[in-house]
């Protein structure tokens, strides 16, 4: 019940839609046309195309934990098929956020790739198989200036020189994917 209370505070914070240059959402045709209820956002972008998600969040937000899940993967040569969660701070390009990120390669379209972000630079944590839902956990300390990023069962800490937090954006390439079941502390 708690869970549910957050997701909806959550969901209702103020939303504004960043899209790339050649963002376009699609359907997959075996997909389900409606996200399931735990959904925050039902990210769908084929390949060589991005869709993103900016919400506002709380700068003193400590910890945001959550799962994602491809649907469809449609990864190719020229376009990295990825799903990313990441914030930063309005005052900063997103290119220097701090987050995870999960990537499935063309040559290995059976393996999901997590990684961390840290200041817009990207850390391999570890591998899972392709189809298992990701949950993933990121937390801040303020004091000590460092992110956590937890996912696959791999915990990795990090200083940051950017610990804010006031924008959070959720983003996908080339895949149909959910991000669920978010919980902000």
């Amino acid at each position: 019940m708690k869970q549910a209370r957050l997701l909806a505070a959550f969901a209702a914070l103020p939303l504004a839609f960043g899209c790339g240059t050649a963002a376009r959402a699609v359907e997959q045709p075996n997909a389900p046309v409606a996200p399931e209820p735990s959904d925050l956002w039902r990210c769908v972008a084929e390949s060589a195309y991005y869709d993103a998600k900016k919400l506002s969040q709380s700068p003193f937000t400590r910890e945001i934990s959550g799962k994602f899940v491809f649907h469809s993967a449609t990864p190719d040569a020229e376009w990295t098929t990825l799903a990313r969660i990441r914030f930063a701070d309005s005052g900063l390009e997103f290119r220097y956020g701090d987050g995870i990120m999960a990537v499935v390669r063309k040559r290995e379209p059976g393996t999901v790739y997590l990684r961390m972000i840290v200041d817009g630079d990207e850390r391999l944590m570890t591998s899972i198989p392709y189809g298992t839902p990701i949950p993933f956990k990121i937390s801040f300390d303020d004091e000590a200036g460092t992110v956590t990023a937890e996912s696959g069962g791999v915990s990795m800490t990090a200083q940051t020189a950017h610990p804010y937090r006031a924008d959070f954006d959720l983003s996908c390439s080339g895949a149909d994917v959910s991000f669920a079941d978010f919980v902000s502390r």
